[in-house]
């Protein structure tokens, strides 16, 4: 870890965390967050009435919310292994150091109330109250552990299906999902997970009817311009295995397309990191929108990666179109371009035949011979 990252790390902690003494029950805990913070976390417990309380009155609300070990019990479902163990460690330590731990090691449990952060001479420190600590005794782990591993199986999933098709209906999920596993899961059981993911995770908005990947919903018009291009196709089916590889949102299927553009990259870098990177940003702005060289030369701009002429820049802008047109996208529902192409022309293979010279039928504007045609 580069001490830029470290500096940011223990910036972000120190922001976070309350600028007073250090305390140990949960209602000093809560009394010493503002009442902006109080009415965030009345809305995680759905406390009616939140906005026009008082502060008092929040702090005695949320005390009996937080120590309620049913509740307790399902908040405690969508935390990580990573978040356990820490669960773990609070509960026999008085306070943990965290100066330079990263936010996201212990957001959840702040989050709901179970863990707060002090700053002190320059440090920051992790309480968990006392009553906490006492209510965490009364969890049954087993039972609790069987809900995680559960909620982690189909959380795989939402992510990969986030990554991958950007929107999506609740219906196909489930029936996809339903296919590949022996253990089916009902609507009832899939809206209670999926409202834990929504909640922690937060990279999805959803209705009663459809999924959607939060960065749709950033510029406005998006979402709509995306939903029309999408409109009439199927979705791309993947085989189990290299679906949850979209998991992870870094996951790039590679070609030989993405091999050259990548080589190409490292030579014209000098920088095998910086080339990593930069590949890497390239190939992620191509699943959420089409080839744009601007966005592109954005990209090398920004790390200050020299474009000497223009044999240069046309390499570059003919490597990021193959890639471009050899990348799953959601507005062609998980198909690539090609794919796309390939399936138009088999379908019209008896109306019309595509000369080499002439434009591809994918739409890259390129020539056939030198597209899907290669």
């Amino acid at each position: 870890m580069n001490q830029e990252l470290i500096n940011y790390i223990i910036e972000a902690n120190k922001e976070l965390a309350i600028k007073k003494e250090l305390k140990f029950s949960l209602k000093e805990c809560l009394s010493d967050l503002t009442k902006n913070n109080l009415t965030d976390l009345a809305g995680i417990y759905e406390i009616v009435g939140r906005h026009k309380m008082k502060k008092d009155m929040l702090v005695d609300e949320l005390c009996s919310k937080i120590q309620d070990a049913n509740i307790l019990q399902e908040d405690l479902v969508p935390v990580d292994v990573h978040g356990m163990k820490l669960l773990q460690e609070l509960r026999n330590e008085k306070y943990i150091e965290c100066t330079t731990m990263p936010v996201e090691n212990y957001i959840f449990l702040y989050n709901i109330g179970m863990a707060f952060t002090y700053i002190s001479e320059n440090k920051v420190y992790i309480v968990m109250p006392t009553e906490i600590k006492h209510l965490i005794e009364k969890i049954n782990f087993e039972k609790l552990a069987v809900k995680q591993e559960r909620y982690r199986n189909v959380q795989e999933y939402l992510l990969a299906f986030s990554n991958l098709y950007g929107i999506f209906e609740i219906e196909f999920f489930m029936n996809i999902f339903n296919d590949n596993n022996d253990e089916k899961l009902d609507e009832e059981e899939f809206l209670d997970i999926l409202g834990k993911f929504a909640g922690n995770v937060g990279m999805i908005e959803f209705d009663d009817e459809k999924i959607i990947h939060q960065a749709l919903l950033v510029n406005e018009g998006e979402y709509e311009t995306l939903q029309e291009l999408r409109e009439g196709k199927e979705y791309k089916i993947l085989p189990n295995e290299e679906l949850l590889k979209y998991a992870d949102e870094d996951y790039v299927e590679l070609t030989e397309d993405h091999i050259k553009l990548k080589n190409y990259l490292s030579e014209i870098c000098m920088n095998a990191e910086l080339a990593e990177e930069t590949f890497e940003d390239i190939c992620m702005g191509l699943v959420d929108s089409d080839f744009d060289i601007q966005r592109v030369l954005f990209e090398l701009d920004r790390r200050k990666i020299e474009i000497k002429n223009r044999k240069q820049l046309d390499e570059i802008v003919k490597l990021v179109a193959n890639v471009s047109n050899n990348s799953r996208k959601w507005s062609n529902k998980g198909f690539t371009p090609k794919e796309l192409s390939l399936t138009k022309l088999n379908v019209n293979a008896n109306k019309k035949i595509v000369g080499r010279n002439e434009p591809c039928i994918c739409g890259s504007g390129k020539k056939y011979k030198k597209c899907c045609g290669k």
